[in-house]
């Protein structure tokens, strides 16, 4: 099954690549996200939600001021480590999206590379995949994807020929034995049944002789005589 998913993959590779096109990008992915940005931003509209927040503003920095004059008064010495704080905060994300962004360009040279690779090894895939890290994940996703979908399939119907198969040959040929069997067996048990009543029959018979000669006897002996004492 694997061998023939792998072939009908290879088939809609080949046929993008041979209408010279990607077979799938990242531009799938953004056009989705406009999409469902343009519905949010309708809906925000339409809610007027902006209107809300700013009639909702006003009290809201109102209240952060005096929240802000109320920490100085009580805690003043938390002023300068809050700052200290703050600064920190914003040294680390610098740091983290800098250590990202070189991971990020270490991991798309590499998608590259084996992109490069594959086209090398298969000249007819040159240009079905874009040559960047968020296309070949999308296509590698893409793949595993459409080969779960065939599997699936191709064990629907796999099971559907064996399930007929199964019904022709047990459900036809071996009932059909079965019942011819049946009518075999039936004559047999038959004589069976008349063998057994005739030897009961002859059983019954001799007990009977034998208790009424065991009768016959015990009529037929002589009573014993009897002593008399003087």
């Amino acid at each position: 099954m694997a061998k023939f998913a792998s072939l009908l993959i290879a088939t809609c590779v080949a046929g993008a690549a041979a209408a010279g096109k990607p077979l799938i990008t990242t531009d799938l992915i953004y056009s989705t996200g406009e999409l469902l940005q343009e519905g949010v931003n309708f809906a925000w509209a339409k809610a007027d939600v902006d209107g809300l927040l700013a009639k909702a503003q006003g009290p809201i920095e109102q209240a952060k001021k005096e929240a802000s004059k109320q920490m100085a008064m009580l805690f003043p010495q938390l002023e300068p480590k809050i700052a200290e704080a703050q600064i920190a905060a914003l040294q680390i994300k610098a740091t983290a999206m800098g250590h990202a962004e070189q991971g990020y360009e270490a991991a798309n040279k590499k998608a590259v590379a084996a992109i490069e690779a594959l086209e090398k090894v298969a000249p007819s895939l040159v240009g079905v995949v874009p040559k960047t890290l968020g296309n070949f994940v999308l296509f590698g996703v893409y793949m595993l994807l459409v080969a779960y979908v065939l599997l699936k399939v191709l064990r629907l119907g796999l099971k559907i020929v064996f399930g007929i198969l199964g019904f022709f040959f047990c459900g036809l040929l071996c009932c059909g034995l079965c019942c011819r069997g049946g009518k075999k067996a039936a004559p047999t048990n038959g004589k069976a049944k008349a063998k057994a009543k005739s030897n009961g029959a002859t059983n019954s018979a001799a007990a009977t002789a034998a208790s009424k000669g065991k009768a016959a006897a015990t009529t037929a002996a002589p009573s014993a005589p009897t002593l008399n004492k003087k």
